[in-house]
């Protein structure tokens, strides 16, 4: 008789359990269709996010991916990678930015699915032009500044059909580094609403709202909604009280 198999079997295959600590965070988050952007936007960063997205997209192209980004930017030509892997992929992705989305990051975090970009309330997110180190002879200097500026024309094009903003207000606005809150990259339109208290529940489940957290929003609009079913059962209460007179 042979021994039981060790292994779990999912769809006809063998599934290895996994080898370090880091693996199973990967296996979990890939469960719950999470992908990290954290850290340094670098080409090692840029290869592993790309290949979750394209992984993912093999598990199922219509359900949301969501990319949580806590990151001070890095390198352009790999965070536009990671911009094109967003765009290909059939499934929509869910934006999060917590703690920080600066330079690369913030670009990252406004590629999102209209409507599904989200700013946690602490978090910032910075905007400003790319910086080069140029060097070398006059012609490379020359050669390297117009590809400078034909980058710098892609990002102000990106965020501005992203925002729906001119490329003419982006341009001027990133020419310095340009500092944002929750509400103030809301209202810029680099993201769509601020997360509010269910944040923590949505990270741990991911079950609320459809997969999604709470909004400021919609928070608002339920509290409204409370407030206007508490005032109706009072009315009610009142009416009731006074049709049937003191009691004998």
């Amino acid at each position: 008789k042979k021994p039981a198999e060790k292994n779990a079997v999912t769809n006809g295959t063998k599934e290895t359990p996994p080898k370090s600590i880091s693996e199973l965070h990967m296996t979990i988050m890939h469960r719950q269709r999470r992908v990290m952007v954290t850290g340094r936007v670098n080409e090692e960063m840029a290869k592993s996010v790309v290949a979750q997205l394209l992984y993912l997209e093999s598990v199922s192209a219509t359900e949301p991916v969501t990319l949580i980004i806590n990151s001070g930017g890095g390198s352009v030509t790999d965070g536009l990678a990671i911009v094109d892997a967003m765009g290909v992929v059939s499934y929509p992705i869910r934006t999060v930015a917590v703690g920080r989305a600066c330079s690369m990051a913030a670009i990252i975090l406004s590629c999102g699915a209209q409507g599904k970009r989200l700013v946690a309330p602490n978090a910032r997110v910075m905007l400003h032009q790319p910086s080069h180190g140029l060097s070398g002879t006059t012609s490379d200097i020359l050669i390297s500044a117009a590809e400078a500026e034909r980058t710098r024309a892609r990002l102000v094009g990106i965020v501005a059909k992203q925002t729906g903003r001119s490329a003419e207000e982006v341009q001027r606005l990133m020419d310095r580094d340009q500092h944002f809150s929750a509400d103030e990259s809301v209202r810029f339109g680099i993201a769509d609403d601020v997360l509010t208290s269910k944040f923590g529940s949505f990270l741990e489940h991911g079950q609320t709202n459809n997969g999604m957290a709470e909004t400021r929003e919609q928070a608002t609009t339920k509290d409204s909604k409370e407030s206007e079913d508490k005032s109706t059962k009072r009315k009610k209460s009142s009416s009731s009280s006074s049709s049937s007179g003191s009691p004998l």
